[in-house]
């Protein structure tokens, strides 16, 4: 398969607040589809925009391609990339891991030896601080 490459300056973030990959740039997207049915985003401002076609990345993800999206800008969805494992975030940098479940299961016992400053769980696809004990933690 043929890498996407960006031809201009393109900004690719990775995103927590993102239930899905989305961007502006129509290359990225392999076996595309126009959506079944509409597909709103909402945005944190209240706007609203429409997928304009459903394909998948060069990481085999779905992803939304939206024309009012800047045509230099791509968001991935943080979820959608822990699936496969985990995703770390550090201070300056991060990782995406691809972990089998038994990997998951001695990372996530490594790393309970460290003190918890917030737990997380997961909304729609996006992660949210944990607010009480009934919250399922991520």
């Amino acid at each position: 398969m043929k890498k996407w490459r960006c031809l201009q300056a393109c900004t690719i973030k990775f995103d927590s607040a993102c239930s899905r990959c989305m961007s502006g740039i129509p290359e990225r997207l392999r076996d595309t589809s126009k959506p079944l049915s509409t597909i709103a985003v909402k945005g944190f401002n209240g706007t609203v925009s429409t997928v304009d076609t459903v394909g998948v990345n060069d990481d085999g993800k779905r992803e939304y391609y939206i024309q009012n999206m800047p045509a230099d800008l791509c968001l991935l969805s943080a979820n959608e990339y822990a699936k496969d494992g985990a995703a770390i975030l550090m201070e300056d940098d991060g990782v995406v891991l691809r972990l089998s479940s038994e990997e998951k299961e001695r990372f996530r016992e490594y790393i309970s030896q460290f003190q918890k400053i917030k737990e997380l769980v997961v909304r729609n696809r996006t992660y949210e601080v944990a607010n009480s004990s009934s919250d399922e933690v991520a």
